[in-house]
């Protein structure tokens, strides 16, 4: 859970931030010392720390937190499939947890 909610959050991180500064330097480009973000037709300058944060975070999400978030969600879908396909192993494993039919 806190895999995906982490995942999650980094990905409107990093919506919101390239709405607020205008773009994102993955689509944006360098010309004679300048460095512009873009949002579609909408191209806005920003100095450099800027446009390397936002390579950085576009870079390090598809990079990292993407491929990692397809891994949980997929761990996530095998175990819960298992649940659906064995309903019988789960109600056996409450009866194990309850002390009451560990006894019998």
């Amino acid at each position: 859970m806190g895999i995906r909610m982490f995942a999650l959050v980094n990905f409107n991180s990093l919506i919101i931030g390239a709405i607020l500064l205008g773009g994102d330097a993955a689509t944006g480009y360098t010309r004679l010392g300048h460095y512009f973000l873009s949002l579609g037709f909408l191209k806005t300058e920003v100095s450099y720390s800027v446009f390397n944060y936002s390579l950085v975070h576009f870079y390090s999400f598809f990079a990292v937190t993407m491929p990692i978030w397809i891994v949980s969600e997929l761990v996530w879908l095998y175990f819960n499939m298992q649940v659906k396909l064995n309903p019988d192993k789960e109600k056996e494993k409450e009866k194990d947890k309850d002390p009451k039919t560990r006894l019998k």
